[in-house]
């Protein structure tokens, strides 16, 4: 008898989940999904008995890593960004050169 960590698809309710993002680490289109981690007693390679269960967590679809713990999607090109900001920097840049460019428009 062994006791083995599996990872696992999870139904539990994370932030944002099922949303569209762009992954940070495989740099693909996918969906938030629910992970969980969990303990099992196995038996020659069978899972017996659960013996516990870890909080689920927000994962990518397509590589299954975990997501930064305190992230954010950027609200204009869905890339997931490691803290509370509101866009990426290169949608920020962006931003700041329309803003500027809207401004020099309006006083020209």
């Amino acid at each position: 008898m062994f006791i083995k960590e599996i990872n696992r698809a999870s139904s539990a309710l994370v932030e944002n989940k099922e949303r569209t993002i762009i992954c940070r680490i495989c740099k693909s289109n996918s969906k938030i999904i629910a992970r969980r981690n969990t303990k099992w007693i196995t038996l020659c390679f069978l899972e017996v008995l659960e013996i516990k269960k870890y909080p689920a967590y927000a994962a990518c679809s397509n590589c299954l890593n975990a997501l930064p713990s305190d992230y954010t999607i950027c609200k204009q090109c869905t890339k997931i960004l490691p803290g509370k900001n509101m866009y990426c920097t290169e949608c920020q840049k962006e931003s700041l050169y329309l803003n500027k460019k809207s401004v020099s428009i309006q006083s020209g």
